[in-house]
């Protein structure tokens, strides 16, 4: 266990890092490591200063020696899988990622960087094997044949990937609805999606899908984001591997099912959606673009993904968006990897007019997001109507993955605002909304 001192040593070079004093945060770290030298926390801690100063032979260093004090802290294997992959030594980031979900099975950032990889068909049938003695040890666990079924796919054995998708929504439903499976299941046929939430991220997406869900008449997909029109790798298995995703239901049953992939807004999917779905209902969640660039800022940096300033990643952002006239044609040749679209995004006008150019108005929903927070009742009520679902009263509506971090400075408060002015006003007019943002 970790001494006071230490931990106080610790405490104080986060907050230091956090602050962009990173010299003073190694003395900090070297000092805990006086304290106490097998201290796999301290090294981790120097990995993850030194990986932010870019110095990447110093941070695989610190991390292989905190793996040697502890080889089991998944968080380690991952840093030290991400180190790996900025200089370029795929095969170690993969064994280090892999790792890192044999420590952590639902790790789903290691999981995710992984199904991004070119991963050779051994490493491939290794995770392939890992995840089918898992589910002998967790047979009722429905995750375990999702991240399968999701493995089974990269090895293109389609056949395979569907019934351990379905296999996972059994079980899901199960969980939740058990008087549902043992009523219906063995007659239910697969179902199309009757809605899908399009996001854009850090807008309540997720309330949203969760509250959509209490009402007893709608079943869950076995993932919230399949992320199936926007992903060119999963797109081409087709309609029969997508529906799998969510539950079987029976024919002249008045239950419905959906999804929600907060990417799709901006992802220019809405010619696929409409091809496939014609009469799916898309929802859209809007919220002040400034507080929503913020909260998406705050997210990445949370998960791992952004260790640059707020103030270094708005003024990249900005130095692209100098030479960008419409938004929503500038998404579809974003790199996304380097500008993750804290305020690409947030343009929502140019979004939303692509999806109402196809979808017909009375079939798309548009919600403010501080309507969602303030009255979810009301919001709700509004939803379920427009799902044509009977009123389906809750008392309580809880908050899902709510962020806590200092607010945003003024003065770049009032910088973004000045950025999105106009194009909220284009979008009050053609929603015919008084937003109240600025």
């Amino acid at each position: 266990m970790i001494n006071q001192s230490t931990k106080d040593a610790l405490d104080r070079g986060k907050k230091l890092r956090q602050e962009g004093k990173l010299e003073e945060a190694i003395a900090l770290v070297k000092l805990a490591l006086e304290l106490e030298p097998n201290s796999y926390l301290a090294y981790q801690d120097l990995g993850d200063i030194f990986f932010k100063q870019r110095k990447l032979e110093r941070a695989i260093s610190s991390y292989h020696q905190a793996l040697k004090i502890n080889p089991k802290v998944s968080l380690i294997h991952y840093n030290l899988a991400e180190a790996y992959k900025s200089k370029g030594q795929k095969d170690e980031a993969i064994k280090h990622y892999t790792k890192a979900i044999q420590i952590e099975p639902f790790n789903n950032s290691a999981f995710i960087q992984l199904m991004f990889m070119q991963v050779k068909p051994n490493q491939l049938e290794e995770l392939v094997s890992y995840y089918r003695q898992l589910s002998k040890r967790e047979p009722d666990n429905p995750w375990v044949n999702v991240k399968l079924g999701d493995v089974l796919t990269r090895q293109k054995k389609i056949d395979e990937a569907i019934a351990s998708y379905q296999a996972a929504s059994r079980k899901l439903t199960k969980m939740s609805r058990p008087d549902y499976v043992a009523k219906h299941w063995d007659r239910a046929k697969p179902a199309e999606p009757s809605f899908i939430i399009i996001g854009p991220m850090k807008t309540a997406t997720s309330a949203l899908y969760e509250y959509i869900n209490k009402h007893p008449r709608v079943l869950p997909c076995i993932e919230k984001e399949v992320h199936f029109f926007s992903n060119n790798n999963k797109y081409p298995h087709g309609k029969d591997w997508y529906i799998a995703h969510f539950p079987l239901i029976p024919e002249g049953e008045q239950f419905i099912t959906g999804e929600a992939s907060p990417g799709y807004i901006v992802n220019n999917v809405q010619q696929r959606v409409f091809e496939m779905f014609p009469q799916i209902k898309p929802i859209a969640l809007i919220r002040d673009p400034v507080d929503r660039a913020f909260s998406h800022y705050q997210h990445n940096v949370k998960h791992g993904f952004e260790r640059r300033s707020f103030e270094e990643a708005i003024s990249s952002e900005l130095e692209v968006l100098k030479s960008v006239e419409n938004p929503a044609e500038a998404a579809k040749k974003w790199k996304w990897g380097v500008h993750p679209g804290y305020l690409l995004i947030g343009f929502y006008y140019y979004f939303l007019k692509q999806w109402l150019d196809i979808f017909p108005r009375e079939q798309f929903l548009i919600i403010n997001n501080q309507d969602l927070l303030v009255d979810p009742s009301a919001t709700m009520k509004q939803v379920f109507n427009f799902l044509e679902l009977p009123e389906h009263l809750e008392v309580n509506y809880p908050k899902y993955y709510a962020g806590s971090y200092a607010p945003i400075e003024e003065e770049m408060r009032q910088t973004l605002s000045n950025v999105f002015r106009s194009h909220n006003l284009k979008l009050e007019e053609y929603l015919n909304l008084d937003l109240k943002w600025d």
